[in-house]
């Protein structure tokens, strides 16, 4: 596709494609149908805007404005817009943080043909995040100047780059450049002399600050020979920069653009201009306090104009709040979106901060409403590739855009009527910004749609927290005297202009003399020093340029797909005109690119064959100009899995910036180098499953090692927050469960940081480090002292989060402990999952929620953030203890259950298991769990069976009570199905299973909770395990609460979270058919209930007719008990048939 291909408007009389909307988009029909689809998962729908008239005052009030800028206003402006103007009239630097589409651009245009018409030197840059929101702005100004919309212009005509724009009093040549402005058009442009410039601030660094003065060195103007001087008169003269969305410079980039505009004033001086008259002028969401952020990064004071003095008018915006539940957050939004675009009629625009997500869903909705009505926007795609996309949506042509937040930003999309957010996209800023694309010319649908991780769901149950009066935008954290960042400033400015310590120190703030020793230190050979001024030397230019604004040492790697002539061109180091397929940051490409990495783009499948990365990792770009980081994908028809990745994160504390004391001594903040490895990757069916087959496996990502395929580490140097763990605290947990637990804390630390209003997902790593440990060992040596949780920042120098961190640490305890209690699926009563993706779950499955609880408590009522225990309910002896005084010798901790722990032990010269609970720890549901335990007891005393687990001995005494039970020492019925078994050994190993069942029923006994970790196996035979929920129907009431296990349990068990329902055999007979299906397909949702299409081929046909009838929805239409499913498996194995 040519570069810039939007530029070509469509072809006429083109043919409509498959999946043109039907419906005509109206607000209440499209909040109608969503329900309608959602049903009970659907929120209370709130109005958050109502329509009003706006507020104008005629541009007549403007004082001072010339004649010129007056003429290109319209009649009447925004009390807002007058506010701002008048504001830069006055010489004041601007910040406009008002909502999207509020006409903030204007402000600055009026501003700028301001100071453009007093002198004909005077000159404005833009600079804008993303290249999308140049181009668009190039066409507004046009339009501005021009007093008429902006003509297109083909990709290659200069025009396209290039404008001459006029009125009937001013003179203003505009121009665009970036780096994605052909090569061939630069040399005209820079000719040229545009009075108003728009560019990138990596485009600033990169090519214009550094081509901007011939004061060099005779190395480096050598080696640059003609280009130097272009844009000396664009310093001299500039009046006016105009710094457009200011609150996406958050963290490391604001830092870097604070730098930039430093380097901007040196070179304003540097050129003979006067560097204090240079006035700034931004645009910005709504955020927490825009006046420091712009005193950060101007460095100067503003005035801000703000939401509350916003006259623009108003259309009636109404939020849907919608959960997904346990579905799948993109399974879920493709069930959805596809009615509400194409059968509602909506322009709609739906936001996932997650690029396999999106192609995920364009995949999945293009089989029924084709590909070219359904586009996805992302960072990672080429340049050239996005912006047609951009245009096909403003055209009206496409009437569905995904899209990451790289599209949060104010690019003109055209009108849209609805905007779907689905998840937290990690700010309440950006979500505002998010959702304020629909409604911006009439009335708008917005619509947020929960997934089942925590802060999701926390979002969606505290929504008018989030958007609505309640809500607040959170602090946006800027440190532009980072050593790092300014280091990399002063290596970019020696290019610029050679440094002269003594004239450059007032340029760039309290850490200029250490980040200027730094780098004198660090790279004293490509520095030359002479007449007092340091010379950087040819050797050094590309180090000095190749600055990444969006982290530190970062570049581009370019992903081409694996063929001869592409390898060829690779290895003779020519990639000039090479299609690239997606652009990966560098700090990534290790973790998405390794070799045998499979993922999906653009609809198509694609496995990583090579990975290039020239090292060092950590120093950006090899100084071999030739020698650049690449990946070769291939083609895959449909894979088995996708992948991702296993990172080892190594933190080293370098120096500490503060510590704390007493129970906290060793917790601290400061700076540290996190080396980070990829030994391996965890392959992922269920995603296949689902978009290629229909259904779900749920089978467990598998872990595979990628051995010398790894590639190289990647080591960098940030800022962290590391809390030591009290021994009294870590003792609360057997040893054997210390590892798991403090991964389970520092994960949900991790993942609650974003509810202290300023950390976004993605920003934070986590590490647990041993002490007197050597690497590689683990909770297998014994503790020697404090272990360490490291809370890590993910960008290298650090973006000011660890510091802030260490102060509220307790706050984020606390939330982590809060985040944890509040699941509802690991929370409600004789729970069995000890972590999911609602709270924590980690990839590799080795989680431990409750013990996780257990420490958190520990651990703050230590700190005395919970009420202390009171000493009556101490335990006097640990529960190992109590064992021993029962006459256990070896015990052991094997776990820690729903309703207490259970331990494996030695008594009478065989080894036993103990399910142990006790009273006094705290736990208001503890007298609950207790009374269960006793009843599993009572339940076991009466069953004798060879193929059910035997209670062998009961202990009570005061507080507790403890059942000895048969030592299974051969894994459960998943080891069991790992071991490939033959049909034959699956059928018999099932019916022993279902008579066990049989059995019960005939007891009058419901298990409740038959799956796979409750069914044992001991010498090779199957035994059915844990009746902490069983049900003995005569004896207990005859309805109860939700119970059992989501994927095995019954629906109607499930229906137990709104209503009571009644305890029945037809429970235990459906879970029995999930167990068959798990058998053969090594998977619970095989099978589906009132499976209508093809059973999956391993199950045996003769089995069929049996589990339609266990699967029914209706507990009518199943078998009555399993002593009626047993007959139908005899049936089925003797005569091929299955009764019915």
């Amino acid at each position: 596709m040519p570069e810039f291909a939007e530029e070509h408007p469509p072809a006429q009389g083109k043919p409509a494609r498959k999946g043109k909307p039907t419906g005509q988009f109206s607000l209440e029909s499209s909040l109608s149908l969503l329900c309608r689809i959602a049903g009970d998962r659907a929120g209370d729908q709130r109005t958050i805007q109502e329509p009003a008239d706006a507020k104008t005052l005629p541009k007549s009030k403007l004082r001072g404005l010339r004649r010129e800028a007056l003429a290109l206003l319209p009649k009447d402006l925004y009390t807002h817009q007058v506010k701002a103007i008048q504001s830069g009239l006055d010489g004041k630097n601007v910040v406009v943080a008002t909502a999207t589409a509020s006409g903030k651009s204007l402000c600055y245009q009026a501003l700028a043909a301001h100071l453009l018409a007093e002198s004909p030197d005077s000159t404005v840059l833009y600079l804008a995040p993303i290249n999308a929101l140049v181009m668009d702005q190039l066409d507004a100004l046009e339009g501005f100047f021009a007093g008429k919309a902006a003509e297109r212009r083909a990709a290659n005509e200069l025009g396209a780059y290039l404008r001459s724009c006029s009125s009937r009093s001013l003179q203003c040549p505009l121009a665009r450049y970036d780096g994605a402005v052909p090569k061939k058009f630069r040399p005209p442009t820079r000719a040229a002399r545009p009075r108003f410039l728009l560019s990138n601030p990596e485009m600033l660094v990169q090519a214009i600050l550094p081509r901007a003065h011939k004061e060099k060195g005779p190395e480096l103007q050598e080696e640059m020979w003609g280009k130097l001087d272009s844009w000396a008169y664009l310093f001299r003269g500039l009046r006016l920069v105009v710094i457009d969305e200011l609150h996406a410079y958050r963290g490391v980039f604001g830092a870097h653009l604070a730098n930039v505009l430093r380097r901007v004033r040196r070179m304003v001086h540097l050129c003979g201009g006067d560097s204090s008259k240079v006035q700034f002028f931004a645009c910005s969401a709504t955020i927490q306090d825009p006046q420091d952020l712009a005193k950060k990064i101007f460095g100067a004071p503003a005035t801000v104009i703000a939401e509350d003095e916003n006259g623009m008018k108003r259309h009636r915006r109404v939020l849907l709040p919608i959960t997904s539940d346990d579905e799948r957050l993109h399974s879920f939004a493709t069930r959805i979106l596809g009615p509400l675009a194409f059968e509602g009629g909506a322009r709609t625009i739906a936001f996932r901060d997650n690029i396999p997500a999106l192609f995920f869903m364009q995949k999945a909705m293009a089989k029924t409403h084709g590909s070219g009505n359904v586009v996805v926007y992302a960072a990672a795609q080429p340049s050239g590739e996005k912006l047609p996309r951009l245009y096909e949506v403003k055209s009206g042509r496409v009437p569905l855009l995904l899209a990451t937040c790289a599209l949060e930003l104010g690019i003109d999309v055209g009108a849209l009527d609805a905007a779907v957010l689905l998840g937290y996209p990690g700010s309440i800023a950006k979500t505002w910004q998010m959702l304020g694309r629909a409604g911006r010319k009439s009335d708008g649908l917005l619509v947020y749609v929960a997934g089942n991780n925590y802060l999701d769901q926390y979002w969606y149950e505290h929504i008018d927290e989030l958007v609505g009066e309640k809500a607040e935008p959170e602090e946006i954290i800027v440190e532009p005297d980072n050593v790092y960042v300014v280091q990399e400033h002063l290596r970019g400015a020696a290019l610029d202009h050679v440094l002269d310590e003594k004239r450059d120190a007032k340029f760039f703030g309290p850490a200029f003399k250490e980040a200027f020793d730094k780098l004198q230190n660090d790279e004293e050979g490509i520095y030359r020093f002479e007449k007092e001024v340091w010379i950087l030397r040819a050797s050094g230019e590309k180090r000095a340029r190749e600055i990444s604004l969006r982290s530190l040492g970062q570049y581009k790697v370019p992903v081409y797909l694996d063929e001869p002539e592409t390898r060829r061109r690779l290895h003779d180091h020519n990639d000039e005109g090479l299609r690239t397929l997606l652009e990966e940051q560098s700090d990534r490409a290790p973790k998405r690119l390794f070799i045998g990495a499979q993922f999906l783009w653009e609809e198509k499948y694609y496995r990583v064959t090579e990975l290039h990365i020239p090292e060092p990792v950590t120093r950006g770009p090899s100084q071999d100009k030739r020698d650049k980081a690449y990946a070769l994908v291939s083609i895959m028809e449909t894979p088995e899995y996708l992948t991702q990745a296993a990172a080892v994160i190594d933190p080293h504390i370098l120096t500490i910036e503060d510590a704390a004391v007493g129970v906290e001594q060793g917790s601290a903040w400061g700076n540290v180098e996190v080396r980070q490895t990829v030994d391996g990757y965890y392959q992922q069916r269920d995603i296949i499953d689902e978009l290629e087959k229909g259904g779900r496996s749920g089978e467990k990502p598998k872990y595979v090692p990628l051995g010398q395929n790894a590639p190289p580490h990647y080591a960098y140097r940030t800022q962290g927050t590391w809390l030591s763990v009290p021994i009294e605290v870590a003792e609360v947990v057997p040893d054997n469960l210390l590892s798991v637990t403090l991964q389970t804390v520092a994960e949900a630390l991790v993942r609650a940081a974003p509810l202290l209003r300023f950390v976004s997902p993605g920003d934070l790593t986590w590490s647990i480090k041993w002490p007197g440990k050597a690497d590689g060992e683990g909770a297998d040596v014994p503790l020697q002292g404090r272990p360490l949780i490291h809370l890590n920042e993910t960008v290298l120098g650090g973006a000011g989060l660890a510091g802030r961190l260490f102060q509220r640490r307790r706050e984020l305890m606390t939330a982590a402990r809060k985040l944890l209690d509040d699941c509802p699926r690991c929370g409600a009563p004789r729970a069995k999952s000890n972590g999911c993706p609602r709270c924590v779950a980690l990839l590799s499955g080795r989680q431990n929620r409750r013990a996780a609880i257990l420490m958190l408590d520990a651990w703050l009522g230590l700190l005395g953030e919970r009420k202390p225990r009171r000493k009556t309910e101490e335990p006097k002896v640990s529960n190992a203890e109590v064992l021993r005084n029962l006459g256990y010798t070896d015990v052991e901790s094997i776990g820690v259950g729903a309703m207490g722990q259970v331990w494996k032990g030695h008594k009478a010269g065989e080894f036993v298991a103990v399910k142990l609970i006790r009273e006094g720890r705290g736990k208001a549901t503890e007298g609950a769990h207790v009374e269960a335990l006793a009843r599993e007891a009572s339940c076991l005393e009466r069953l004798q069976h060879p193929n059910i687990v035997r209670l062998r001995r009961l202990h009570q005494f005061s507080g507790g009570i403890a059942l000895e039970l048969d030592w299974a020492d051969g894994g459960d019925l998943y080891d069991h199905v790992e071991a490939n078994r033959t049909i034959k050994e699956k059928l018999q190993v099932y019916r022993k299973i279902v008579a066990a069942v049989a059995y019960l029923h005939d007891n009058d006994v419901v298990h409740r909770d038959l799956k796979d970790s409750n069914i044992l196996f001991r010498a090779g035979e199957p035994l059915v395990a844990d009746f902490g929920i069983a049900r003995i129907l005569r004896e207990e009431r005859a309805t109860t609460r939700m119970a059992g296990t989501e994927g095995w349990a019954a629906p109607e068990q499930l229906d137990g979270r709104r209503r009571r329902v009644p305890v029945a055999k037809t429970m235990d007979v459906w879970a029995l058919g999930k167990v068959l299906g798990f058998l053969f397909t090594k998977s619970v949702d095989s099978l589906k209930r009132d499976q209508s299409h093809a059973f999956p081929e391993e199950i045996p046909a003769r089995f069929h007719r049996v589990l339609t009838r266990c699967l029914a929805g209706d507990p009518k239409r199943r078998y009555a008990d399993a002593g009626e499913l047993l007959a139908a498996v005899d049936d089925a194995l003797s005569t091929g048939r299955g009764r019915s």
